[in-house]
């Protein structure tokens, strides 16, 4: 557990870009839910490196590896946000 409370620290940190985008986009609640194949549509037209990403985004999560969480979220994010 040694370390615990800095690893949080560190995935807030590279989480705050898109809790900021989030918070400033006023028709963010006026949005309707993305349907399932509208889902399925957008991934499918990702790159395969992108895909790769987001598949270790997933398995960071589902074994609740934060290093490995901040580490391809930063990435992601630093792609897309510049």
């Amino acid at each position: 557990m040694f370390g615990l409370l800095e690893r949080y620290r560190a995935l807030g940190a590279a989480l705050s870009p898109l809790y900021a985008l989030a918070k400033n986009s006023q028709d963010e609640k006026k949005l309707p839910l993305i349907s399932e194949d509208e889902l399925r549509e957008a991934y499918s037209r990702l790159s395969e490196s992108d895909t790769q990403r987001v598949e270790q985004l997933r398995s960071a999560v589902n074994d609740f590896d934060w290093d490995r969480v901040n580490e391809n979220s930063g990435v992601i994010l630093k792609r897309y946000l510049s």
